[in-house]
């Protein structure tokens, strides 16, 4: 009977092994975009239509450029100013601070800020007649324009009343208008050309005086080189001349003419009703007012140049330039898709690629706009435009070339058009998360800092950096999959024919393998089949070790190429890849030890110079010969009184800490809510305390300079005093306790504020206003808070170490006051505390070092801890981390011995340096880390072939479009392209050859990565239970065996003694029977 075959006896197709293993859930998501790419490509669409329309259709989007955005916050030394602000924004001024707040005014009652005119001749004297002429006739012109009358300030002639002596005394500088006239030095001439014809009884207007009446005496007298004016000269000195103009010296090179705009315009309530929308209609205004200044300064007659700053337009003018310089961005893309077209071969992949990268921009306006209310969107935030420019394009040629990789495993069995997309899928967001997570991160670590600007800058690019690895993981995904089934193979509008074998399965394979065929044929088939299939599922050419594998080899021997150790099938990559194949690898291989020396030691050289690097807050947008930006300058540096604010403040009242809420940092210019100190002006004491504390300050030459009473110095104490002195129309002094502490005083006081001061400011900012000096309950109009400010001596430069020497005077100055009230006031509540905006600039320039530094180290710790889990390893870890702390070490040295200082965008530069170089450092160690197979050499060799065309190209990429940085007038777009090259070229040095260089000399042949490390301890867990399982199965069936063999022998002597008593009775039987 034959013997039945079983299923045992089934002859089974050797196991293919996947070429292109990848998840089983991203197969399925490559399965679904392969087939629906339309689908994936529409809802980005409108996702990014969505983000478009949220961004203009309810925030809008302008570029600012602030300047007093730049500055720190929070630490001690800037809180008092910020408490001072604060409370002087927060708190009813005066009454006339509550009408404006609350009722509605005249049009144009209100100033508004100070705008200026500055006329300048270099190297010569704009008092020269023929140039005053020219200054007199273009200001007469200006001020003559019909739309003056919708802006210019009006003082508001029924508030004024009966007040015959205020209102004469303001009449005159008014016109038939209404208008306030500007005040200029050329209105002051002709003042003083009408009171010299009022002393000879001659009565003139201001549309009676002409430049004829005009003489060089009269010149003289206004600045004090002839006696007429006395200290009025000072004040014309100081408020309208340079700082070069003396009685000794009468002349100067520049003068400046101030304009007061009022506020509200027609339409509106009061200054403050939808202020952005007067402030816009005024912006439009200056625009065109300014036309005949521009036109002069171009034509500059004899030398005669004009400049002009008009709060809103002047910012706008810089908003616009730097909107203009973002078409710098269309030649950024335009570089990168023409090269990407260049290297993918591939003009729709390339474009729409290109469209992706720029999706994440509009993406990360709306996130921050909409989701983080960050309204600010700064000049410095264009920068990340074109970071994302280089960055973005990673995505472009890593993902790309994975799917050409995979072209080589086509006529594989298991290898279908899907699985090749999700390959390129897994192992591109292998390699982008990796790097764009790191860099992004490191942009993340900006937010520490107390910059606004700068914390809004590293969240502006990490959803940048965020979004773009969406859109290249979706977008670009379904443009890769649209390009696989229709384009790829194609040339020159022809398919090329190719042995496709992407139907086939490995079940067709098994079952035809399995067929009952006869016995020669079946052996030949099976023979000749099995040589097609090793054939097709090797994924590994043969591998050869490299002959010279100690570190000490390259001091005895030569350097071989062309050594095959990384399994590739070579011959089948380009040119390139085949250089950093057979002739890069081996030589950094075979070099590795003086590689990590000489490195070591040039980074050492270059960190002593990185930590030499000193702070300097020097930020401006354009070169001081740009006119926008000479003109801000000058107003702050020629002149007695600058345009910002550069004075000693002192107040009472206001606590020292602030009180920030969480809302607080998302908005540039909110550092927190003051609180106030009960203060007890009826005190004894309290008032003489006030009166002479405000006097030592006036008395402190050293550092306040009071060349004109009117505006060089404010205390509301005074005030107080004269106001008194007319309510008992005698002497003038304190007020006696009967009467400060009645309601009606206060009342009345107000009053006299209202007019005295209400209608003598313009808006401004906190601290150069006398209506910010002093401040009242918001609720009951109760004294809140008291102060007193001097504008201080204006330096030459305002560099730190100046900086702090007035620093230290003003705090025995402060000591000084607290010393006074201690013995003169003690029960007054407070003893006050000093502060200054030049603090803020001062600190400033002190914590850039101390952030830069602890930026660096917040980015590479957030790095690491990003790294550790993307590679497993603690050795990759460990060298990552002193790639790119000898990155930025190297690049800060170079900086430092090119002499630049750590400003703010080097600060920016030295934090996000450690995201940006890793984005080339990471690809080849996170290879490397994961390839367990191969020797140390092979692992080396595989990761920066594969990697060298996608990372190179990104690199070409990124300095490209950061070249076009370099065409830009704005001063902080060129230093961030050199700052691009400088890390691309270091991270590129660092990616493909230091840290090879350390892997293959430090590096654990093995690799430490810790999944590794586990899947091995189970594989050696699994194979010690199974040696057991086995011992034991042996020593049992020993056992069996034994026993069968007894029982056999015992079975055989039975056996062999019933032979010997069957032939004993044979025996017996044929003597018997013979």
């Amino acid at each position: 009977m034959g013997k039945t075959s079983g299923p045992g006896d089934r002859k089974v197709a050797p196991k293919l092994e996947d070429p292109l293993p990848s998840l089983g859930w991203v197969r399925k998501y490559a399965y679904f975009i392969y087939h629906y790419p339309w689908v994936i490509m529409l809802i980005c669409i409108a996702f990014v239509a969505a983000m478009v329309g949220w961004i203009f259709g309810v925030y809008g989007l302008q570029i600012q450029a602030e300047f007093a955005y730049y500055r720190w916050s929070g630490t001690d030394v800037v809180k008092s100013y910020d408490a001072f602000v604060n409370a002087a924004e927060n708190t009813y001024h005066n009454a006339f601070n509550k009408k404006e707040l609350l009722e509605e005014v005249p049009v144009q009652s209100t100033q508004g800020e100070i705008s200026a005119i500055v006329w300048e001749i270099e190297d010569g004297n704009v008092l020269e007649l023929k140039h005053l002429k020219r200054i007199w006739e273009l200001e007469d012109q200006l001020f003559a324009e019909d739309d003056v009358k919708d802006f210019c300030y009006k003082p508001n002639q029924n508030v004024i009343g009966n007040d015959e002596v205020f209102y004469a005394n303001f009449y005159p500088d008014m016109d038939e208008r209404g208008c306030y006239r500007m005040k200029s030095y050329c209105n002051t001439l002709k003042t003083i050309i009408i009171n010299k014809n009022k002393a000879l009884n001659k009565t003139l207007t201001y549309n009676d005086v002409t430049f004829d009446m005009l003489t060089e005496d009269i010149v003289l007298e206004s600045v004090g080189a002839k006696e007429g004016l006395g200290d009025t000269a000072s004040t014309i000195r100081s408020g309208f001349l340079g700082r070069d103009c003396t009685p000794e010296h009468p002349q100067t090179t520049i003068l400046r003419t101030m304009i007061t705009t009022g506020y509200p315009h027609k339409g509106y309530k009061n200054i403050n009703d939808r202020f952005s929308e007067q402030l816009s209609q005024q912006t439009k205004w200056g625009v065109e007012w300014i036309k005949p200044i521009e036109k002069l300064r171009e034509e500059s007659p004899d030398g005669l140049k004009v400049y002009v700053f008009i709060p809103g337009t002047t910012e706008k003018q810089i908003s616009d330039l730097i909107m203009h310089e973002v078409l710098w961005l269309i030649g950024s893309f335009g570089f990168v898709f023409v090269f990407a077209a260049i290297h993918l071969e591939s003009i729709f992949v390339s474009f729409f690629g290109v469209i992706g990268i720029f999706f994440s921009i509009p993406s990360a306006i709306a996130i921050q706009f909409g989701v983080l209310t960050i309204h600010h969107f700064d000049a410095l935030n264009v920068i990340g435009l074109f970071l994302i420019c280089g960055i973005g394009s990673d995505s472009l040629f890593i993902i790309f070339d994975n799917v050409m990789q995979s072209e080589h495993f086509k006529s594989h069995p298991l290898v279908t058009q899907e699985i090749r997309l999700a390959y390129a899928v897994q192992q591109g967001a292998i390699a982008l998360a990796g790097s764009i997570f790191t860099t992004a991160i490191a942009f993340l670590a900006l937010c520490i800092s107390k910059v606004r600007i700068l914390m809004y800058f590293g969240i502006f690019c990490f959803l940048e950096l965020i979004f773009s690895l969406i859109f290249a993981l979706t977008w670009y995904i379904a443009v890769i999959a649209i390009h696989m089934k229709y384009f790829e193979g194609r040339k020159c509008c022809k398919k090329q024919v190719k042995h496709d074998l992407d139907e086939k399965s490995l079940n067709d394979i098994e079952e035809k393998y399995n067929e009952e065929e006869d016995e020669n044929d079946k052996k030949t088939k099976k023979g000749n089949k099995q040589e097609d299939i090793d054939e097709n599922a090797n994924a590994m050419a043969p591998i050869t070790l490299y002959p010279y594998r100690e570190w000490y080899d390259c001091f005895r021997h030569k350097v071989v190429f062309n050594v095959n150790a990384s399994g590739l099938f070579i011959e089948k990559y380009n040119a390139f890849e085949r250089f950093f194949h057979n002739y890069w690898s081996p030589f950094v291989y075979f070099y590795r030890m003086p590689i990590c020396v000489i490195t070591l030691i040039v980074t050492v050289v270059m960190g002593y110079y990185t930590f030499q690097m000193i702070g300097d807050i020097q930020m401006q947008y354009l070169s001081n010969d740009h006119p926008l930006q000479h003109v801000y300058t000058v107003l702050n540096t020629l002149f007695q009184t600058p345009l910002d604010d550069f004075a000693l403040i002192y107040t009472w009242g206001i606590a020292f800490d602030l009180k920030v809420s969480v809302s607080d940092p998302l908005k540039p210019d909110a550092f927190g809510k003051a609180s106030f100190v009960k203060i007890n002006i009826s005190a004894p004491g309290a008032q003489n305390y006030l009166y002479e504390a405000c006097q030592y300050m006036k008395n402190r030459t050293d550092i306040v300079n009071i060349v004109d009473l009117d505006a060089d110095y404010m205390c509301p104490i005074e005030k107080i005093y004269d106001f008194y002195g007319l309510l008992t129309q005698g002497k003038k002094g304190p007020v006696p306790d009967s009467i400060i502490q009645t309601e009606q005083f206060w009342n009345t006081l107000k009053q006299y504020f209202f007019l005295s001061i209400g209608l003598g400011e313009p808006k401004t900012d906190a601290g150069a206003s006398m209506k910010s000096l002093i401040g009242f309950d918001y609720y009951n109009d109760s004294l809140m808070y008291i102060g007193m400010r001097a504008n201080m001596i204006l330096p030459e430069a305002q560099t730190n170490d100046v900086l702090h020497a007035y620093y230290d005077k003003v705090l025995d100055f402060e000591q000084h006051i607290q010393q006074m009230q201690r013995e003169m006031a003690p029960e007054f509540g407070d003893k006050g505390m000093q502060a200054s905006y030049a603090w803020v600039t001062m600190e400033t320039q002190d914590q850039l070092e101390k952030q830069a530094l602890d930026g660096v180290l917040l980015a590479v710790a957030f790095s690491v801890v990003v790294i550790f889990f993307v590679t497993m390893s603690l050795i990759y870890t460990l060298m990552f981390l002193i790639s790119v702390s000898a990155t930025i070490l190297l690049i800060a040295g170079i900086l430092e011995n090119i002499g630049w200082y750590i400003d703010f965008k080097v600060s920016v530069m030295i934090i996000i340096c450690c995201g940006f170089c890793t984005d080339f450092i990471i690809q080849t160690m996170n290879n490397m880390a994961h390839e367990f197979k191969l020797s140390m050499f092979g692992k080396m060799q595989r990761a920066i072939t594969i990697f060298s065309s996608p990372v190179f190209s990104a690199l070409v990429t990124t300095l490209g479009a950061g070249c076009f940085l370099y065409g830009s007038i704005v001063l902080i777009f060129p230093p961030f392209a050199t700052f691009l090259i400088m890390s691309g070229a270091f991270g590129i040095y660092f990616g493909f050859v230091a840290l090879p260089a350390m892997s293959a000399w430090w590096g654990l042949p093995g690799g430490d990565n810790l999944i590794n490390c586990c899947i091995r301890a189970s594989k050696r867990r699994k194979e010690r239970k199974e040696r057991e399982t086995s011992a034991s199965a042996s020593e049992s069936t020993g056992d069996a065996e034994k026993k069968r063999t007894e029982e056999e022998r015992e079975q055989d002597e039975l056996d062999e003694e019933e032979r010997r008593i069957s032939d004993v009775r044979r025996a017996k039987r044929e003597i018997t029977n013979p």
